[in-house]
């Protein structure tokens, strides 16, 4: 083989590796519009009662642990929430807590390893959540059927 060519051949072979690279990292840079509104830090509230969550096929025992009314606790990347058991009802862990990241109009919630993603709104007092990728039922219930109400 002529030589020049050789070399020719190996500068085209770099240059597409290259050109791969750079479409690469710039694809994984700009793959995620900043949210449109930043949301507050603060408490937000939502009341979810045992019906919501027999309506949607669990037993009492399961609706009862799943009632009551939900207080989100945003600081930054972190939340936290607390669980107020509905009337009559016992929460045996009435607090969680993760991080989550803002892309665009969706956040994904993370949590003991797991993640979920909902569409978000706010209008300046009321937080709304939409599904994306969830499929614990319960929590899509407290999530999506009642807004939560920014606490002042």
């Amino acid at each position: 083989m002529n030589p020049q060519t050789y070399f020719l051949g190996i500068l085209k072979t770099r240059n597409l590796m290259y050109l791969f690279l750079i479409t690469l990292l710039l694809s994984a840079c700009g793959s995620c519009p900043k949210p449109a509104q930043q949301l507050p830090d603060g408490a937000f509230t939502t009341t979810v009662t045992i019906e919501d969550m027999t309506d949607i096929g669990m037993t009492q025992a399961i609706s009862c642990e799943n009632a009551g009314t939900f207080t989100l606790t945003v600081t930054g990347k972190k939340w936290s929430i607390f669980q107020a058991a509905a009337p009559g009802c016992v929460v045996k862990n009435p607090t969680w807590s993760g991080t989550w990241k803002f892309c665009g109009d969706e956040a994904t919630f993370t949590e003991s390893g797991s993640s979920y993603t909902y569409k978000w709104a706010f209008d300046g007092a009321e937080l709304r959540f939409t599904r994306v990728n969830d499929t614990t039922a319960t929590r899509i219930v407290w999530m999506t059927n009642y807004p939560w109400v920014l606490q002042k």
